[in-house]
């Protein structure tokens, strides 16, 4: 598994589960099952999704900085197909991806324990990179 695989994998999970405790309260745990990714998942997509045409385009996804290099980063990983638009398919088998990375002994909930571990795979990658 390669950095940016992880890296990607717990920007993905604190993403949707910070995107969705703002947008839906008492929701702010992480997605616990492939089912809640995929959910989550599309109510990243509707959000991202400003013109409604059911794609998103590098144009729809914004911000300034490092919050927009790392939302360009994601777009370009959640592109499989690499035509230049993001459908809410591509966006969910990504979730769903980085969900199975997580999920160690795949039974398709995360435990406790996977997320503690992948937190702290995330800390210590943090800190190899800081030096």
């Amino acid at each position: 598994m390669t950095l940016k695989t992880i890296l990607i994998s717990s920007a993905l999970i604190a993403g949707l589960a910070t995107a969705t405790a703002s947008a839906q309260p008492g929701r702010g745990e992480p997605p616990r099952t492939r089912d809640e990714v995929i959910e989550r998942a599309a109510e990243r997509f509707e959000r991202a999704d400003k013109n409604a045409d059911g794609y998103i385009s590098e144009d729809e996804v914004g911000g300034k900085g490092r919050r927009g290099k790392m939302m360009k980063r994601m777009f370009s990983m959640q592109d499989a197909n690499e035509d230049g638009l993001v459908t809410l398919e591509e966006v969910q088998d990504h979730a769903l991806e980085r969900f199975d990375t997580i999920d160690a002994n795949g039974d398709g909930e995360l435990s406790d324990d996977e997320l503690e571990a992948a937190q702290e795979e995330r800390r210590e990658k943090r800190q190899q990179r800081r030096g």
